[in-house]
């Protein structure tokens, strides 16, 4: 858009068609491919606020997907990032993770413990150097 915005975008359309050879007995193969959705999008912005402040902010809709261990309806999330570069080599940030819900799941879990594929909203600071 302009030099100190940018944004980006991807989309994926798959179709996973997984055989085993002939006698073949991996039973992951039906697993992989009842996992994976047909369809994925990401919308990603990024603006350089100041020379050493950034904002990012990522949407994320993902396809339902429906295995033996159940069905995960199609969800949206979405990530955002303040980073600020202290130095040269050194980047303070402030994550927030999968803010437009409490929690999603992302992957069936077993039915004794459905929890267990519930990813949860979060927040951390994160600290890089490079050297």
């Amino acid at each position: 858009m302009r030099d100190d915005w940018r944004l980006s975008g991807t989309y994926t359309a798959q179709k996973v068609d997984l055989r085993n050879k002939s006698g073949g007995t991996d039973a992951s193969t039906a697993t992989a491919e009842a996992t994976s959705p047909e369809h994925q999008l990401r919308l990603t912005s990024s603006w350089d606020v100041t020379p050493d402040l950034e904002f990012d902010a990522s949407v994320r809709v993902v396809d339902k997907v429906t295995t033996t261990a159940g069905t995960i309806d199609n969800y949206m999330s979405m990530d955002l990032q303040v980073a600020w570069q202290a130095r040269k080599n050194l980047e303070l940030s402030i994550v927030g993770q999968n803010l437009l819900d409490a929690n999603h799941p992302e992957f069936a879990a077993a039915p004794i413990s459905p929890a267990a594929g519930q990813l949860p909203r979060g927040v951390y600071g994160q600290l890089k150097a490079s050297f």
